[in-house]
């Protein structure tokens, strides 16, 4: 499952098991926060919709990074302590 919450045009979406994280690396800190990345919690199949829908992303997590990586949107991702992070911006 797959936390997502829109902000206008912005479409933020993380990993359910990692809501509420913070991720360290170097000077690198990526918080998880509940306010920015949750609203309302949907399957793959919902986050597959979101994703062809929004124009605008921020995704964190394996799940939610490999999932826009079939759907085309990745090809190539950051991690930070493993945990692999993505910003699409379609034009």
């Amino acid at each position: 499952m797959i936390w997502v919450k829109k902000h206008g045009e912005v479409l933020a979406a993380c990993d359910e098991s990692i809501l509420d994280e913070i991720f360290e690396e170097g000077e690198l800190c990526m918080q998880v926060k509940k306010s920015f990345y949750a609203e309302e919690l949907v399957d793959e199949s919902g986050f597959r919709e979101l994703l062809r829908e929004s124009d605008n992303i921020n995704i964190i997590g394996k799940e939610a990074v490999r999932i826009a990586v079939e759907e085309g949107l990745v090809k190539a991702t950051k991690s930070i302590e493993a945990v692999p992070y993505a910003i699409i911006i379609k034009i």
